[in-house]
């Protein structure tokens, strides 16, 4: 799926005048609805698109309590 981000990113930019930057951030928060909505919106979670290669890491965030 990696080299399908970047093509999109680039037809996107190309056809709409988009910054890259811009469409890359949309996909990570889009990204990022998806995993909290399929977790059942219990959790916080972060991605971040490689700008390089185009792969993505998903990261769930805790909140940590001090006792």
């Amino acid at each position: 799926m990696s080299k399908e981000i970047l093509l999109v990113v680039d037809v996107v930019s190309n056809e709409k005048d988009i910054e890259k930057e811009d469409i890359f951030e949309a996909l990570e928060l889009a990204l990022e609805a998806a995993t909290v909505k399929k977790n059942g919106g219990k959790i916080k979670a972060r991605v971040v698109i490689d700008r390089a290669t185009g792969e993505y890491e998903t990261f769930r965030c805790w909140e940590v309590v001090a006792l």
